[in-house]
């Protein structure tokens, strides 16, 4: 990833809570090897970035379970409207451009931790602002999708 000018960097989650989940979508009912979990966390980093690149606090949101917390990187926790709040702050500054990529994934059936590095630019200036890492503890819904019920941004 490319430097920027405010690094902040995340505290890896050893404990795997009940799920984090984005829309990530996969053939198998459960994951079981490696491949699979790969694939799980590709998918769903790749959700991520659509939703927030999208602009839309609704499609971002729609990324967490009901029951969600993110860890701020302020340290911070949030939950339900918080999350919306959150999110509504970092588009408010002008950040609407990341990428999130994966950098260590464990896990297996219907829980990940999934840890990667993230950047995100403001626009119009197109400076990266923000780098850092988050972890994330997806878990797998009963539709299939892969929802963030755990995320932790530094």
């Amino acid at each position: 990833m490319k430097s920027s000018h405010l690094t902040i960097a995340i505290t890896c989650l050893a404990v795997a809570l009940a799920g984090l989940g984005a829309r990530a979508e996969t053939t198998s009912t459960e994951i079981g090897d490696q491949k699979d979990i790969r694939n799980v966390a590709i998918q769903n980093l790749a959700s991520w970035n659509i939703a927030f690149n999208a602009g839309g606090l609704d499609k971002v949101n729609d990324l967490y379970t009901e029951d969600a917390i993110v860890m701020t990187p302020y340290g911070e926790a949030v939950s339900g409207e918080g999350i919306r709040d959150f999110w509504h702050t970092v588009y408010g500054v002008g950040i609407n451009t990341h990428a999130l990529e994966v950098t260590a994934i464990e896990g297996s059936g219907d829980q990940l931790v999934v840890t990667s590095q993230w950047e995100a630019i403001r626009a119009p200036e197109n400076d990266v602002i923000f780098e850092g890492r988050t972890t994330s503890v997806l878990e797998k819904q009963s539709d299939g999708r892969w929802r963030t019920t755990y995320q932790r941004w530094q």
